[in-house]
């Protein structure tokens, strides 16, 4: 009587994970020499961003976003102050306070990781700039002095950098292609930088002016596909004014200066999170009586 034995690799591997790993496979082998030049140069601007990322002594603007977020991660405490910006930096950090303890290290780690992304995201600028432009381009991010050192530094500004790339790249894509998901990546980095730090309504009205000359031209003087992007580049400034749009309430209501109003602006300084943060802003732009 003959026996017949049979391979187990089907009980060892069941077939959704057979295909996935052969599915791995496959996208290993499929990488070109220029994805392995990708990921190296990412490598290098992560490295260069974490060695020694916690040696150097707090500045004093470092200072104060890390004790602040620490009193978020410490008793959930938080009340906006446009001295520091936007509420952004304070509760990421406060997560990652939480989740590896609070150090320098992991007060500049959220930086660090931001950095990286922003060298990262000029992948997806190829068919903007060029297959070696784009290259170029994330080589100089990753040997800038200044974004090395802003990578390195607990501020806003490095979020700020990541998101005006997305949000450019969103605007372009969007207008090239006409496909929903550019638009939602324009809305999302527009909210964060909104968020972050204030500089990005100056970065808003530069694109939200392109956005709106650009539609208007194009749909008065051209035909095709031309008039095709002016529609798509109409999408776009009506997303931002959107989005820009509960910002630009209080001037309304500040027009005559009920009173209020005033009792409102007097009391946002005790408001916690994002109503404090969009009060605050009014405030600091000028508008409280």
């Amino acid at each position: 009587m003959s026996t017949v034995y049979t391979s187990d690799a089907a009980d060892r591997h069941p077939n959704g994970a057979t295909d996935t790993v052969g599915g791995w496979e496959a996208r290993l082998r499929s990488l070109t020499f220029e994805h392995w030049l990708w990921v190296s140069l990412t490598l290098v601007a992560l490295v260069m961003r974490l060695v020694g990322l916690g040696d150097r002594a707090l500045s004093h603007d470092e200072s104060l976003h890390a004790l602040y977020s620490w009193y978020i991660t410490d008793a959930f405490k938080y009340s906006h102050d446009p001295m520091m910006h936007g509420p952004f930096l304070f509760h990421v950090n406060a997560l990652l306070y939480l989740l590896f303890g609070a150090s320098d290290f992991t007060a500049r780690l959220f930086p660090a990781l931001v950095g990286t992304a922003t060298v990262a995201s000029l992948w997806w600028f190829r068919g903007i700039l060029g297959r070696r432009g784009a290259l170029l381009a994330a080589v100089l991010l990753t040997i800038s002095p200044s974004l090395l050192f802003h990578s390195r530094y607990i501020r806003n500004d490095i979020y700020v950098a990541l998101c005006s790339l997305l949000w450019a790249l969103g605007l372009i894509r969007y207008v090239q292609t006409g496909l929903p998901r550019w638009l939602y990546l324009l809305a999302s980095s527009m909210l964060v930088a909104l968020v972050s730090k204030e500089n990005a309504f100056i970065t808003g009205a530069i694109f939200g002016l392109f956005s709106l000359c650009g539609a208007g031209w194009g749909m008065w003087r051209t035909q095709g596909a031309l008039r095709l992007a002016a529609c798509r580049l109409a999408d776009t400034a009506i997303v931002m004014g959107v989005l820009v749009a509960p910002f630009l309430v209080p001037f309304a209501l500040t027009a005559n200066r009920p009173r209020w109003w005033a009792r409102v602006c007097s009391a946002s300084s005790g408001w916690p999170g994002p109503s404090g943060f969009f009060v605050s802003c009014v405030r600091f732009g000028g508008i409280h009586p």
